[in-house]
């Protein structure tokens, strides 16, 4: 994660990739798996002065770029975007500052999602796949134990059918991979036959670095440096799941939330997933080749100037 001065509060930096925050503390949803500190606690929001100062903030960095290709916002890693009306307003003013300039969006939630701010999306978002909503979930034989205050499972799947009706990019984020998500395959299945999302990213479980070992250091959080990949058997487990849907599913399967992303606009992953991250890549497509023949445009760009 990369830290610079007069950083905002609400504001994280992986690269190219923002990570703004409505709250500066507390989520509301208490899920067991959670490793945000408050994550029990009720938001404190952001005040939206205090908001909009921070996006002039993102817009000013040397590393943010408009466009399609440019810089890839996520909403909100440390809290709950849609927990109620007022955290909702914040995100309306985030949507509304940067779909106009087409960078790729990403919402993640465990709430429903309301008509206003899909609204907002469908009135702003420039091209298909723009933004990704990512509907998220642990388990669900056991979420109302594991996800107290998150909202129940049929609820907040139907954000799947409100995106399709819209034709906003949505995903299902199976994200931490325990045991109960293994347990509940079969389960999953079913509703993912049901509510029909356009993809689903099966996500990997993070725990604090000092109780890790050296040779995982590299499955770092984007956005919490100090959190690295739960264990080797945390890979084994994201794997034979996606494997276990994937007989029964043709939904396209993903391990990375910036695959996803990528996946929908037609782009190549930021960082390089199939070179940096290889036990992550599914092998969608040749991302690869992608990203080297559009190295060779720059030089020849650059040549031609």
């Amino acid at each position: 994660m990369d830290i610079i001065q007069n950083q905002p509060r609400n504001i994280q930096i992986n690269r190219n990739r923002f990570f703004i925050n409505v709250s500066i503390y507390g989520c509301g949803n208490s899920c067991e798996y959670c490793y945000v500190e408050g994550s029990k606690n009720k938001q404190s929001l952001i005040d939206i002065e205090e908001l909009k100062s921070s996006l002039h903030f993102i817009e000013n960095q040397p590393n943010f770029s408009v466009g399609s290709k440019g810089a890839l916002i996520s909403l909100c890693p440390d809290t709950e975007p849609f927990k109620s009306k007022s955290s909702a307003k914040l995100v309306k003013c985030i949507l509304e500052k940067f779909l106009p300039l087409s960078n790729p969006i990403q919402i993640s939630t465990k709430q429903v999602i309301s008509e206003e701010i899909i609204r907002t999306i469908k009135t702003h978002q420039k091209y298909k796949g723009q933004i990704t909503i990512f509907t998220s979930n642990n388990t669900i034989s056991q979420a109302s134990n594991i996800e107290p205050f998150a909202a129940p499972i049929d609820q907040r799947f139907k954000n799947f059918r409100i995106c399709k009706k819209y034709d906003i990019n949505s995903c299902l984020y199976i994200k931490p991979i325990t045991n109960d998500t293994l347990k509940d395959y079969e389960l999953y299945i079913k509703k993912i036959k049901e509510f029909k999302p356009a993809s689903i990213c099966v996500g990997i479980l993070y725990e604090c670095l000092d109780k890790k070992i050296d040779k995982l250091v590299n499955f770092k959080h984007p956005s919490h440096s100090e959190l690295i990949i739960a264990s080797e058997k945390t890979i084994q487990h994201i794997w034979k799941f996606k494997e276990l849907i994937s007989k029964e599913i043709s939904i396209p399967i993903f391990h990375s939330s910036i695959c996803v992303s990528a996946y929908a606009r037609n782009y190549f992953p930021i960082p390089n997933i199939w070179d940096e991250y290889k036990e992550l890549c599914v092998n969608c497509r040749d991302c690869k080749g992608q990203y080297e023949r559009e190295l060779l445009n720059e030089k020849h760009i650059n040549k031609s100037i």
